[in-house]
């Protein structure tokens, strides 16, 4: 079972690296084969890093379906570890899926006290991030932002103990998307000025091209069209090449700073 193993490492860094696209084709042959070989502990991975490079690649629907079989093979075989993450997985597809607030949380709250059950079970170190990391993403989207502070600072400590960068990272920078949708634009610059270069250190392009779109946004409500409009040329740019897609909540929000920023430039600038 070496080759599927070495397929699914493949398929993991290139999905850490923001290259969905190329993760896709690996963890398929990876899941053929563990299939044949009924390794349902690697099947039950496998599917999580097709359901999430599916999903960055516009599959929505084989996304979830890839998340909700990894949850079943783990229940059914007892593999507390992958399913934690296939729970995790779930429940932040559906953050990322809903257009924001305490609608999304309200949904997804079962499964994450089946997470958070699992810590002591489990003992997995990163089982007690994904549950710290759930804290804090709620108390952002109650509005509570010293609540949300204290979690988050909490959460930091905890990936820095674990040498998990990509996941600090990922984690900055969705907290600076919190903090400047709360109107803390200074603050929220600052750490994206930080992610950014650790993005581009990693090469994960797709995520660069994010952060470029965010301080865009920043740029419009400021009114600053014509940087914006640089902006999200050079994003764009970088989408194109590494064939990343915007999730749906991150389209909503492109979609509306570009109707902002059309208004702003005028028809015949834009």
């Amino acid at each position: 079972n070496l080759r599927a193993r070495g397929l699914y490492c493949f398929a993991y860094l290139a999905a850490n690296h923001g290259e969905h696209h190329k993760a896709l084709e690996p963890i398929e042959q990876a899941i053929v084969i563990s299939r044949q070989r009924g390794d349902t502990e690697l099947l039950a991975r496998s599917l999580i890093i097709q359901g999430l490079s599916s999903g960055f690649s516009g599959d929505i629907k084989k996304g979830f379906d890839s998340f909700q079989e990894s949850e079943k093979i783990s229940r059914e075989k007892g593999h507390k570890l992958e399913l934690a993450w296939a729970l995790t997985a779930l429940t932040a597809s559906r953050i990322m899926l809903s257009a924001g607030g305490m609608e999304a949380f309200s949904e997804i709250e079962v499964y994450m006290q089946e997470v958070i059950g699992l810590i002591q079970e489990v003992k997995h170190p990163w089982v007690n991030t994904s549950a710290k990391q759930y804290l804090a993403r709620r108390a952002f989207a109650q509005g509570d932002l010293a609540e949300a502070r204290m979690r988050s600072n909490d959460l930091l400590k905890a990936y820095e103990e674990a040498g998990e960068t990509h996941a600090a990272t990922n984690f900055k920078s969705d907290m600076a998307h919190e903090l400047r949708r709360m109107g803390n634009l200074a603050e929220a610059i600052s750490v994206y000025r930080e992610t950014i270069i650790v993005f581009q250190n990693m090469g994960n392009r797709g995520a660069v091209a994010h952060q470029l779109e965010c301080f865009a946004f920043i740029a419009i409500s400021q009114e600053r069209g014509e940087q914006a409009a640089k902006l999200l040329s050079v994003a764009d740019t970088l989408r194109e090449r590494t064939k990343s897609r915007r999730m749906p909540r991150e389209q909503m929000e492109y979609d509306k700073y570009i109707a902002d920023l059309r208004i702003g430039l005028g028809e015949e600038s834009f």
